[in-house]
C-alpha cells in the first residue's frame, strides 16, 4: 500500500510498542515511524551483495513527493554502481531531530537497556521544541539558554550529558563538526542529581519489617518493601521479575537473569525460610499475572512504577524520605558492620566482583548469603 500525506499527517500511526516502525512506499522507501513521533524517509537496497539502508529526508522537511523524487534518483545510482548514501548526505547539516534518531537508531537501541529513558528526556524537554535547530548552528550560549531549566536542574544536567553523548557519536561518525556542546559544564545550565546516602537506623527498619508482617495494606505492597529490604535488589529487578523464570522454590533460589541484571551478569540469591510466608501469599494474589507484583494490569511489568509505591507507603512506615535504593545503601552498612565478609554482601547486592577476584571467583557464596540473610533478619527482628 503506497504512503500518503494523510497517513503521514495522522495522529493516530503508533509503532505498537516497538521503537520504531516502517511503512512502505514499494521500490525499497519506507516512511520509518519513530516512538518519539518523527517520521523519515529512507531506501532499503543492498549495497556490495550485503543490506544497506539510506536516509532520504526527515518529515514534513521535504515532501512526500519530494521524498519519492529523491528515491528514484537514489534507485539510479544504484544502477550505475554508485553507492546511494553519498546522494543524501548532508554535510553537517543535521538538525537536533535527525541527530537524534540516528544515534538512538543505531546507538542507543543497540547499547542499552533501558533506551526509552532516553526518549523520554529528549522528547519532553528538547525535540518538541528544538527539534529543528542544526546542530552545527548552535553556539555554546545557545545551548545554555535551550538546556538550562530552573524548575528542574537535575533534568537539565542530565540532558547535558545525553546531549553530549548524542553529539560525539554523531561527530565520530562525521555527521557533525565538533561543537561548543563539549565545553559546557553541568553547573553551566544545572546540577547533577545529590548522592544519597541515607541509611536506615535498625529502629526504621525495625518499623518497615511490623508493616510488612502487619495487614495495613496490601500484600503486594507490604512484598515490595520486604524483598528490597532482605534480598537487597534494585527496584527494576523485581518489576521484571516473573512466577515462573525467577523464583526456582526447588533450590530456593531467586535468580536475575544477565538479560535484566545491571551490570549483564546473572545473580543468585537464596530464599530464607524466613521469606516463605511472605512469598506464599503474594503468589497466591499474583501468580496469575505471572509477575511478581504487577501494576494495575496483572499482564503488565510494572516498571519504574514500583519507585512510586515505595514512595506511597512512607506513610504507613512513618519514615518521611523512605526510598528503594537506600534499601541498598543500608544493607550494604549493616552486614559489614554485623562482621558479614565484604565479597558476601557484594553478591548479595548484584555487584561485580572487584580486581582479580572478578577474573577467577565465579561463586555465588549461597550458603554464606543464607547466613548473611538470616543474621540481618534476626538483628532487624531484636530492635
Amino acid at each position: 500500500m503506497k504512503l500518503t500525506e494523510k497517513f503521514l499527517k495522522s495522529k493516530n500511526n503508533t509503532t505498537d510498542g516497538k521503537p520504531f516502525k516502517d511503512f512502505s512506499d514499494g521500490g525499497g522507501m519506507i516512511a520509518r515511524l519513530y516512538k518519539s513521533g518523527s517520521i523519515s524517509f529512507y531506501y532499503r537496497h543492498r549495497w556490495n551483495s550485503k543490506p544497506a539502508i539510506a536516509l532520504i529526508g526527515k518529515y514534513p522537511d521535504i515532501t512526500l513527493k519530494e521524498a519519492r523524487s529523491i528515491h528514484n534518483e537514489m534507485r539510479i545510482k544504484l544502477t550505475k554502481g554508485q553507492n546511494p548514501k553519498h546522494k543524501i548526505e548532508k554535510d553537517g547539516e543535521y538538525t537536533i531531530q535527525e541527530g537524534f534518531d540516528c544515534w538512538y537508531e543505531k546507538h542507543v537501541l543497540p547499547n542499552r537497556k533501558h533506551s526509552n529513558d532516553a526518549i523520554g528526556i529528549f522528547r519532553h524537554n528538547l525535540l518538541e521544541k528544538h527539534g529543528s535547530l542544526v546542530l552545527n548552528d548552535i553556539t555554546a550560549l545557545k545551548w545554555i539558554e535551550i538546556l538550562k531549566n530552573k524548575k528542574a536542574p537535575t533534568i537539565s544536567g542530565r540532558l547535558l550529558k545525553e546531549c553530549r553523548a548524542m553529539c560525539s557519536y554523531l561527530i565520530r561518525l562525521g555527521l557533525i563538526k565538533p561543537n561548543a556542546i563539549s565545553a559546557i559544564k553541568i553547573e553551566d545550565v544545572g546540577s547533577l542529581g545529590k548522592v544519597r546516602d541515607r541509611i536506615y537506623t535498625r529502629t526504621e527498619l525495625k518499623a518497615i519489617l511490623d508493616f510488612c508482617e502487619g495487614n495495613a495494606t496490601n500484600i503486594e505492597n507490604r512484598a515490595l518493601l520486604f524483598m528490597l529490604m532482605f534480598w537487597g535488589c534494585r527496584v527494576s529487578e523485581i518489576g521484571t521479575s516473573t512466577w515462573k523464570r525467577n523464583l526456582n522454590f526447588q533450590d530456593m533460589q531467586f535468580i536475575i537473569m544477565a538479560d535484566n541484571s545491571k551490570n549483564s551478569k546473572k545473580i543468585v540469591r537464596p530464599i530464607p525460610e524466613f521469606m516463605m510466608p511472605m512469598l506464599n501469599e503474594l503468589k497466591q494474589i499474583t501468580e496469575k499475572g505471572g509477575y511478581l507484583i504487577p501494576y494495575e494490569d496483572p499482564a503488565s511489568p510494572p516498571g519504574k512504577l514500583l519507585s512510586l509505591r515505595v514512595t506511597y507507603m512512607r506513610r504507613y512506615t512513618g519514615i518521611d524520605d523512605m526510598i528503594a535504593h537506600s534499601f541498598r545503601h543500608t544493607m550494604s552498612t549493616h552486614l559489614a558492620d554485623l562482621g558479614i565478609a565484604p565479597h558476601v554482601a557484594e553478591k548479595l547486592l548484584g555487584h561485580s566482583m572487584a580486581g582479580v577476584m572478578a577474573v577467577y571467583n565465579k561463586g555465588d557464596y549461597l550458603a554464606d548469603q543464607l547466613v548473611a540473610l538470616n543474621t540481618y533478619y534476626e538483628w532487624i527482628k531484636g530492635a
